[in-house]
């Protein structure tokens, strides 16, 4: 019997996107896939697009709700597969991908978590480029990065439950990578060369709007989930202070110039001192690299 996979898609006025999200699920060379879809009360086409697919989808229901990560907790706890994973409704599974991953996790049966690599579409659906995630190298350390994306991961029921069966509410950034922080520290993260999904980068993608209209927020969310695992002196932490201290220039900005240059020399010698292609990784997000 083969393993049945169970796709949650969390949604909000993204109608003109999730079809095509749906229509990548439904065309994998796969014959065991349920599809939950979890609405947060779009006022979009997204309900009609949704319901004009009938029974291929397994659940679907369009509420208000508290956000993302609350519609994937409500779209779990309604999943019945042995592997699970959730899709952004404005992403595409490419094809083969989740034969691909039922094959690997039957040929190895210690594999709870599986992952690979993806492509950046823009908001037409063109290909912009591919990006590599890369195995996770120490365990002990990925609280300061987050090379795993969530698009492109499957794990099986039974990490989840160990790993506490819930996505922690408090996170609208990064919740992908706190559960698999929880996750990692049950079982193996295991990496698979080869692109799964593609990520849509558009002007409306929370990706793209936490770095640039919500950056303090987070990055502050993400300083906290490096706090909450690696301690306060963790590496991300450290760079987050010296990121802070930097920011106190702008209070000297009306002082005269040579003042105002000596005060921001003063403010960013502790972002000096900080590797910058690290700072970069941190505070802009993975770097994107074609493959060509």
């Amino acid at each position: 019997m083969t393993i049945k996979i169970s796709i949650v898609i969390p949604s909000y006025n993204y109608g003109r996107f999730i079809g095509e999200t749906i229509d990548s699920i439904l065309a994998q060379d796969y014959p065991n896939t349920e599809i939950i879809v979890i609405d947060g009360g779009s006022t979009d086409n997204t309900v009609e697009v949704v319901q004009s697919y009938g029974d291929k989808i397994a659940y679907f229901v369009s509420e208000p709700d508290e956000g993302q990560s609350n519609a994937l907790n409500k779209g779990f706890a309604l999943t019945t597969g042995d592997v699970m994973a959730w899709i952004c409704s404005d992403d595409i599974y490419l094809p083969g991908a989740f034969k691909r991953a039922a094959d690997f996790f039957e040929q190895h049966r210690d594999c709870a978590f599986l992952y690979g690599d993806g492509a950046i579409i823009d908001g037409d659906s063109n290909w912009v480029c591919d990006i590599k995630s890369g195995p996770v190298l120490d365990r002990n350390t990925f609280h300061n990065y987050n090379y795993v994306f969530s698009t492109t991961s499957f794990w099986r029921r039974s990490l989840w439950e160990k790993s506490g069966a819930h996505i922690d509410e408090s996170n609208n950034w990064t919740m992908d990578w706190e559960l698999f922080i929880r996750m990692n520290q049950v079982a193996e993260l295991h990496y698979r060369p080869g692109n799964v999904a593609c990520l849509r980068h558009h002007e409306e993608a929370k990706t793209y709007t936490g770095r640039n209209q919500f950056t303090a927020k987070r990055d502050r969310e993400i300083v906290g989930v490096s706090r909450r695992y690696g301690g306060w002196f963790c590496y991300n932490s450290l760079m987050f202070v010296c990121l802070e201290i930097s920011r106190l220039a702008r209070h000297f900005e009306g002082l005269p110039k040579p003042l105002y240059s000596l005060a921001f020399r003063l403010c960013h010698v502790p972002m000096q001192m900080m590797p910058s292609k690290t700072l970069s990784v941190f505070f802009n997000g993975p770097r994107v690299r074609s493959e060509n």
